[in-house]
């Protein structure tokens, strides 16, 4: 006769779970604190404490500085990979807080079809200048 398992009981006993979103121990790099709760709950937490309003005006107050600053064409330079994240930031900074951004991508070999189509669709739509940085090898 096989045991049955309690709603809710883990799948494996002798492993250790964060006890707030019941992610294992096996979980890469993770760690726990005194009461059995993972770091990325504890950083969930933290972002939840942040005066987020506060936050923007300190990067709008950086943005100007930049701008007032700038002595070539450029506020700021942009890391872009043709990923949503950066091609996001890119967007928030042109349209947003209007800047007038350098974007660069580092140069490798494994872009996806999609994701160099998404690149030049970006810099094509947001009308920014792009460097292809390609390091010595």
């Amino acid at each position: 006769m096989s045991e049955e398992k309690q709603p809710g009981a883990p799948l494996y006993p002798d492993l250790v779970y964060c006890s707030r979103c019941c992610l294992p121990e096996t979980v890469e790099g993770i760690e726990f604190d005194d009461m059995g709760i993972c770091k990325a709950c504890r950083a969930s937490e933290e972002k939840m404490r942040i005066d987020w309003s506060k936050r923007e005006e300190t990067l709008r107050e950086i943005l100007e500085e930049a701008k007032a600053n700038s002595g070539n064409n450029y506020d700021c330079m942009v890391p872009i990979s043709g990923g949503k994240d950066s091609a996001f930031q890119l967007h928030i900074l042109t349209r947003v807080y209007g800047c007038n951004p350098l974007a660069v991508t580092f140069s490798h070999n494994w872009y996806s079809k999609t994701g160099w189509e998404n690149l030049w669709n970006v810099l094509e739509r947001l009308d920014v200048d792009h460097v292809m940085y390609t390091p010595k090898r």
